[in-house]
């Protein structure tokens, strides 16, 4: 997206979030050990809760502001009042005096984010010790203060990004309205609704007339691939991503997938909420079913709530997959782990450029040689996560009926297709997230028309924003930035004494490698390099 490449603020205030991000990143890296040294040195200072205020001030001699603290925490006169805190400290210690360490915690804080700007400061909960939950001590106050101020139409709202996202936006639905790029073209097909309305679920007619075509593993085979072209997830999910083992290489994944609750936990937990929320889920899914005519949606939408449910509990659980590294395998070791799918026959159609069946425009013109040797020699890596998956795959995909695949099929179309379609699946679409997510109202149509644009003609909005919003002049003070940062990183790896000399040798190689593009895209030179199908 084009939020991605640039600030539509004035000239020097990027600099400033920027510097101002990088400054609190670097802070709060030492915060925690330095916190503990004030701490146990304050401690003794807050034993006697209202009167310890006074003894700050009687031995301080100032008021508990930022401003002392700030004055009093830095420069060469810095080591003087760690000093008098010290000499406090063991003075107070020998009385045995522990008590009240919250209060400690809060104000050997509030010394350390002094020099922070206002606004960082304002998110900050000083009640909490870092080293003991650093995002609440982070984004604690903030998400107090901000917990009911959800914007409707959203799931969630952050600090860091929303608001200027949203200022972008504005400016750039303004431009996308007239402007006759192909951005500006998909932008205001999405805006036309009359049209919209007109055509109901006929843009995705073809797709389903694709599932009723699947009467055979071979038949199956075919409408998987075109599926997983479109990138819709049927039975797992692939995806091209750098590859963890080597950095700067492309690699092809397999992983698990194909469900459209949001966790395991969803089908497989025996809970009143759990059981509430496939209750919904299956109303919603009979409800669209209704929408495109199936014949008995209410059985098949209880179908496709045990196929998902079967496929969800082959899959590894959240903390086991947050902990899976992908491996590097073969297709020899994938057909073993699951033979019932044809996994090379597979491969090959997902290379080979198919004609397009559904009246989109064509996008390829010719085979991707490198799909179709990934996993050969001189070929991309395969990786496969989640290798436990893949047995239980197998006995799946020979114990489950076909119907059962196909009702799932139809529900990822309509899924991955509701939001673009009429008001009745717009209106459908609402009530599932309002159960699943709390969301009370509808994305507004230019912002949804925005979204879609950024997304699928995602190089041309991006150059569209760098040509008429972006604030060029900001390019040199964030470089400046970046360049900041990777000398501090090099300083740091010739400390970092936990590293073996081989690996920070390397991480040094990769360090020195890393060249940075702001604002456009450039090559290693530095040289404006917008991809050819822009």
């Amino acid at each position: 997206m084009p939020v991605l490449y640039g600030s539509t603020e004035p000239t020097g205030q990027m600099n400033f979030r920027m510097t101002r991000s990088t400054k609190v990143y670097a802070a709060v890296g030492v915060l925690c050990a330095v916190t503990l040294f004030s701490i146990s040195m304050m401690a003794v200072l807050f034993d006697h809760a209202r009167g310890s205020q006074s003894i700050l001030e009687e031995v301080l001699g100032e008021d508990l502001d930022s401003k002392f603290f700030l004055a009093e925490g830095s420069g060469k006169d810095g080591s003087q009042f760690l000093e008098r805190l010290q000499r406090i400290w063991f003075v107070s210690s020998n009385k045995k005096l522990t008590s009240l360490q919250q209060e400690a915690t809060r104000i050997a804080t509030k010394l350390q984010i002094a020099s922070f700007p206002t606004q960082v400061q304002n998110a900050i909960n000083t009640e909490v010790n870092p080293c003991e939950d650093f995002y609440e001590f982070s984004c604690g106050k903030w998400d107090q203060d901000n917990r009911h101020n959800i914007p409707k139409f959203s799931t969630s709202w952050s600090l860091s990004w929303d608001p200027p996202e949203l200022a972008i936006q504005e400016e750039m639905i303004s431009i996308l309205s007239t402007d006759k790029s192909a951005a500006g073209e998909f932008f205001r097909s999405c805006m036309d609704t009359e049209r919209v309305e007109k055509l109901g679920f006929a843009p995705i007619a073809p797709w389903l007339h694709l599932v009723d075509t699947v009467v055979s593993p071979q038949s199956l085979l075919h409408a998987v691939v075109e599926f997983n072209k479109a990138d819709f997830d049927v039975l797992f999910t692939w995806y091209v991503d750098t590859n963890p083992q080597l950095n700067g290489e492309r690699a092809f994944f397999l992983a698990q997938g194909g469900t459209s609750l949001p966790d395991q936990t969803y089908y497989t937990e025996d809970t009143p909420e759990m059981q509430a929320h496939r209750d919904k889920f299956v109303q919603r899914v009979e409800a669209f079913f209704r929408l495109i005519g199936r014949p008995d949606p209410a059985a098949e939408a209880r179908q496709v709530l045990a196929f998902e449910t079967a496929l969800a509990a082959a899959h590894d659980d959240r903390t086991t997959s947050a902990k899976e590294h992908s491996k590097p395998s073969s297709w020899e070791e994938v057909e073993s782990l699951c033979p019932a799918w044809p996994w090379r026959p597979w491969l090959a159609k997902l290379a080979t450029c198919t004609p397009v069946f559904n009246g989109a425009p064509q996008i390829c013109t010719a085979d991707h040689t490198a799909v179709a040797a990934v996993g050969t020699p001189g070929g991309k890596p395969l990786l496969l996560d989640n290798k436990a998956f893949w047995p239980k795959l197998d006995r799946l995909l020979r114990t489950q009926p076909l119907d059962a695949i196909k009702a799932a099929m139809r529900w990822q179309i309509i899924l991955g297709s509701a939001a673009s379609l009429s008001r009745p699946f717009e209106d459908e679409l609402l009530l599932w997230y309002k159960d699943l997510y709390g969301v009370k109202e509808r994305s507004k149509r230019p912002r949804k028309c925005f979204n879609s644009a950024t997304s699928a003609v995602g190089w041309e909005s991006a150059k569209l924003y760098t040509d008429r919003l972006f604030q060029h002049e900001n390019i040199a003070a964030a470089q400046s930035m970046l360049a900041a940062i990777r000398t501090e990183f090099h300083e740091a790896l010739e400390e970092a004494d936990w590293m073996s000399p081989a690996s920070r040798e390397a991480a040094k190689v990769k360090l020195a490698s890393m060249f940075f593009q702001v604002g456009v895209p450039t090559d290693a030179e530095d040289r404006v390099k917008w991809p050819e199908r822009a």
